[in-house]
Parts: C-alpha cells; structure tokens; sequence
C-alpha cells in the first residue's frame, strides 16, 4: 500500500529538534484555581472513574497529587446539563515538560476537541465547531504549541494526521492521509522525523506502520497499537490487544516482547529510555532491559512520563 504523504520535511524537522519560533502561550482562562499550577509529579495519568480530573506522582510512585479541571465562564456547567463534558482518556506531556496536551469531549472519553494545559493551569481549546479536528487517540507536542493529531470527524472520507497549531487552531500541514480501506487511531512523530501510525485495515485488522523521515521505508507492525517513541527515536513501544506490550527499533527489528499482560495499557517511556510506565486500573514501572518491575498506583489510567522540567 502506497502512503500517501504530504508533509514539508524541513518544518517537521525543525519542530522535532525542539528549535522553532517561540510562539508564546495566550490562555483563554483558567482552568485550573489561581495558585494552582501543575504539581511537580513527573508522572501524568488519570485516576479511574473520573473526567475532570488528573493525578501526579514521582517515578517511585510517591508524592500523590490531583488537580481539579474546570473550564470556567459557565461553559463547564452548561454542558452538564446536556451531558458529562470532561477530558478525554489521553493526556501527554510536552518534551520541555511546559504544556499537557488532552481533549474535550462533550459525549465519550475516546474523540475531542483538541486542548493544551500549562504548567501555570491556562489553556488552549479549539473551537468546537466543523473549524477543528475532531481528535482520537492520543495527541503529542512536537513542540512549542505544535500538536501531532488524527482528525476522523464522521463526516469526512478520510482521517487525517495533522500538525496543528494550537494558538490558532489551525493546520500547519497534512502528514497522512487515510487510504479507503483503513482508519487511522493515533499517529506520533520521533526526535528523528519518524512516524508511526495506529491504523485498523480491512482484512488485517490493527496494525502500525511506521515510515522514515524520507518516506522510503514502510515497517509495518501486525496486531499493534498505542505507540510511543522513546525521547532519542530511536526505540517505539506499542501493545498488542490481549497480548501484551512490546518495543521494538525504529527500523523493526529487534522486537521483543516485554510484558505477557492481556490488559496492558498504553505505555511512556522514562526520560533516559531505561524504564516504561503502563497501565490499566494499575500503573505499573518496568525496566526494559531486566524486566524488573514494580506497581506504582493502583487506581490510575493512561499514564505519562514528563521528559524535562519546565
């Protein structure tokens, strides 16, 4: 199959170097109270059985913090009346560590409106309109205020990958485009330019492709989702459903598998590569080399591990 890529090599580049203009954050309001910044947990994830709300903790698993998320002008409580609004499943941190990237969703936990959380507790929201991409899986920061993001609204023909720029909600340019047979989940982009795409097919189900910087090379994971770049590139982690969780190099080999865990959730990497986090109910901490394992925080979901302070 013939990716179909429309992408300028130089921006996407520059942008995964972490050398780009500095866009500067312009938060609509406050979502989280005044005083009420990030806490300092590296580890990002949301505690089971809520929507609105994100919790925190050190790599060792101590430290327990959450912050209650609120979009305030009277939206938030509008939208109950219709609803149950709130942040969806997936949050990630940026690689500077200054910004978390989730979704607003009016309706369902997997689809949203594409958000940018500061550490100081403002954000950035697109409009929730057909102006914006309607997001599922999870979005990465390339950096600054740049999102990588699939944009599946139902009433397109095709799912899109998207840079986006979240100060302007707008399309800084189109990486993939979906072929007619196939979906697309989650797509994220490596230090190195390398994509990696979750995509179900017709006839072969899930699987990630993974492509080059040049769009030369097309690596194709059978039965994978949820991918995740370790921060040098040169590492992606994924999870097979009801399988387990395996890594693998960017060129594909060297796969192996790392947990035997059919409810193994998404996975992050920890800064230096040594280590991921995944969950599902439970968070767990693996080393990838020795397999050593330990349980970080039983009541959590979709973990992330922040890179760099801010």
């Amino acid at each position: 199959m013939r990716v179909r890529i429309l992408i300028t090599l130089t921006l996407v580049m520059l942008a995964c170097s972490g050398i780009g203009i500095a866009l500067g954050f312009k938060g609509q309001t406050q979502l989280i109270p005044a005083g009420q910044g990030l806490p300092d947990g590296e580890i990002v994830f949301i505690p089971e059985g809520t929507y609105d709300t994100l919790g925190f903790i050190y790599p060792d698993g101590s430290g327990y913090e959450t912050r209650n998320i609120r979009l305030s002008g009277g939206l938030w409580d509008d939208l109950k009346k219709m609803s149950r609004p709130g942040i969806t499943n997936w949050i990630t941190w940026s690689p500077d560590g200054d910004f978390l990237a989730t979704s607003f969703s009016r309706y369902q936990r997997s689809t949203g409106i594409p958000m940018l959380l500061s550490t100081s507790g403002e954000f950035l929201l697109c409009p929730d309109d057909e102006s914006s991409p309607y997001s599922s899986g999870r979005s990465w920061i390339v950096s600054d205020t740049t999102l990588i993001t699939v944009d599946n609204r139902s009433n397109q023909e095709t799912d899109r990958v998207l840079l986006l720029d979240m100060e302007t909600c707008t399309v800084i340019s189109t990486l993939y485009l979906s072929q007619p047979d196939e979906g697309i989940s989650e797509a994220t982009l490596s230090s190195q330019g390398w994509l990696a795409i979750a995509r179900g097919v017709k006839d072969r189900g899930l699987e990630i492709l993974i492509t080059d910087p040049e769009r030369a090379k097309e690596i194709v994971l059978p039965g994978g989702q949820w991918p995740a770049w370790s921060r040098d590139g040169e590492w992606l982690a994924y999870t097979i459903y009801e399988d387990g969780l395996y890594v693998v190099r960017k060129d594909g080999s060297e796969k192996r598998k790392l947990v035997d865990n059919p409810r193994v959730g998404e996975a992050s990497w920890s800064p230096d590569g040594a280590w991921l986090i995944y969950g599902r109910r439970t968070i767990y901490k693996i080393n990838v080399e020795t397999g050593e394992e330990y349980e970080l925080y039983q009541g959590g979901n979709h973990p992330n591990w922040r890179w760099a302070s801010p």
